[in-house]
């Protein structure tokens, strides 16, 4: 079985390993040719990442298939500092709603004229 194994630089070295063999061996085969040790290595397949235990007849991984090759990183992001704020937050003014307000601002008098 030949198979394609694209690592993070995007290099794509070939192997040849049996259907029976684990991907705990795959990873220790491409540990001679990567610089990173095997425990520090996680194999994708088909969107999914592979387990150890699995043997590659089992994962589905067919003649020639592509393996993507990626490093397990440690931590997580930085942890953020909450913000403190010195004055109290500044309420929004709310506008109060007045039934025919237009009427204020004209007036009729006597004669049926619209003064302002």
């Amino acid at each position: 079985m030949r198979l394609f194994v694209r690592d993070v630089a995007g290099t794509t070295h070939c192997v040849e390993p049996a259907p029976t063999e684990s991907i705990a061996n795959l990873k220790e085969r491409l540990a001679g040719v990567q610089c990173c040790a095997s425990t520090e290595q996680c194999l994708l397949f088909g969107g999914r990442s592979l387990r150890d235990e699995e043997l590659l007849g089992e994962c589905g991984v067919e003649e020639e298939s592509t393996i993507f090759l990626s490093a397990e990183l440690s931590g997580g992001g930085k942890k953020r500092k909450k913000k403190t704020y010195t004055k109290p937050k500044k309420i929004k003014h709310k506008r109060k709603k007045v039934k025919l307000a237009v009427l204020k601002f004209y007036k009729v008098d006597s004669n049926d004229k619209v003064g302002t």
